[in-house]
């Protein structure tokens, strides 16, 4: 809240005398340089500089312009006071910047670039805010869309959404920026995902007037993809092909239905940036009334029948012991689950320390230890198809068992041996 200050105070002397013809000289802070003072509140009326007491003892109206140093002398030139500086310490808020006024921390004023800064230090004078951001950071002030205001190209308002927009056009008047996308483009676009149409060959509204190059499209495809090749064809613009990163082919629910995509066009095709991960997933579960003696990697024991299976060309094998109780009968064991493709073995690696690299072992234990791996103790041992040179396409596959350790022939006691293995295979697009 401001304190009135006497306008126009009286100077008198000892006597309590007004003194006539005193003078009141206004200078740049620090220095003897005059400087200029107004009569009217909207500094456009110089007046005399230093200015003279009348017969009263007072001065006319004074108007200031930032801060200055103050010298009052009496009518024989004495000096009665220096005050230095006198004056606003800070201007009205978001007033034209002004070199002469000091500013503090959290002012804000306009540049001569029509822009507003807020000031980032106290004692801040003569730092032109269009040149000093160590003194002012530059402030970008949201606008709320208003019907009734015409924006130019590149006004960026707020919607009613919440969301930020971005003028299209000059003249831009009583366009919704919420639903007009002729006019306004948005400032994060993943917020306006529409619904594509269609199966293969697609179709979307977007509110575009052109592809742009590099631009990314967020579309929630209704269906599926069946072909290698599909297209998609936004406000009429034309089919673009759609494919993988690399200019690669789709594969058949690559687009699932409900997916929401991610499209950016490379100035030639649509390029999808996310496409789903498919799993081929086989269940296989085993009940064996054997005992089992283990055998040391390549020569693993087979668990089950084996099956066909189809290996993507590129990803991760997953085997899952998902449920079941493994025994130990005699010495002790440490057993480790894998596949067996052909007349190779493949098992989940892990180093000399038992350290996991892709996975670890099921875990060692004594002879007549039950309970060594089960289903409140499951877990997924994953194996890179490439990293293994795994064979891919459609193959047959079994489930093995083997000792991890150098020594064999530990016992497992199949006669309390049930076992779920699964086999998952996650292609890395």
């Amino acid at each position: 809240m401001a304190r009135f200050v006497n306008p126009r105070p009286q100077v008198v002397d000892g006597n309590g005398d007004p003194i006539v013809g005193a003078s009141l000289y206004f200078f740049e802070p620090g220095s003897s340089t005059l400087k200029t003072i107004y009569s009217d509140s909207a500094l456009s009326l110089a007046t005399t500089n230093p200015q003279l007491t009348d017969s009263d003892g007072r001065f006319d109206d004074i108007f200031l312009s930032g801060t200055y140093k103050v010298v009052l002398e009496d009518e024989d030139g004495v000096t009665i006071y220096t005050a230095d500086p006198v004056g606003s310490t800070s201007t009205g808020q978001w007033e034209d910047w002004d070199s002469g006024t000091t500013y503090v921390i959290g002012d804000f004023v306009q540049g001569s670039d029509g822009e507003y800064y807020r000031s980032l230090t106290d004692n801040n004078i003569g730092n032109d805010p269009t040149t000093s951001p160590a003194n002012w950071e530059l402030l970008y002030l949201g606008r709320v869309w208003n019907t009734n205001v015409t924006y130019g190209l590149g006004d960026t308002v707020y919607g009613s959404d919440g969301y930020l927009y971005i003028s299209r056009i000059n003249s831009n008047l009583s366009n919704d920026p919420t639903t007009d996308r002729v006019n306004w483009w948005p400032g994060s676009p993943e917020h306006i995902a529409v619904t594509a149409a269609g199966t293969d060959t697609y179709t979307a509204t977007y509110g575009e007037t052109a592809y742009r190059t590099g631009w990314q499209y967020y579309i929630t495809f209704t269906n599926a993809n069946t072909a290698a090749a599909p297209t998609i064809n936004l406000d009429s613009l034309g089919a673009k092909t759609i494919k993988k990163d690399g200019g690669i082919a789709l594969d058949a629910g690559d687009i699932p239905a409900g997916h929401e995509a991610i499209l950016r066009y490379d100035g030639t095709d649509m390029i999808l940036l996310n496409p789903a991960i498919q799993l081929n997933v086989s269940t296989h579960q085993e009940t064996d009334s054997t005992d089992i003696t283990l055998a040391a990697p390549g020569a693993a024991n087979t668990i089950g029948s084996s099956f066909s299976f189809d290996v993507p060309t590129k990803g991760l094998l997953y085997v899952d012991l998902n449920e079941g109780q493994i025994d130990a009968v005699t010495n002790t064991i440490n057993p480790i689950i894998g596949i067996k493709i052909s007349a190779t073995e493949y098992f989940p690696q892990y180093d000399d320390n038992g350290t996991p690299n892709y996975s670890s072992p099921l875990g060692a234990a004594a002879a007549g230890t039950a309970n060594i791996y089960s289903g409140n103790n499951s877990g997924s041992f994953p194996m890179s198809i490439e990293g293994l040179s795994v064979p891919t396409g459609t193959q047959t596959v079994s489930f093995i068992i083997a000792e991890a350790d150098s020594d064999s022939g530990g016992t497992l006691k199949g006669t309390v041996t049930t076992t779920r293995i699964s086999l998952v295979a996650q292609e890395v697009e």
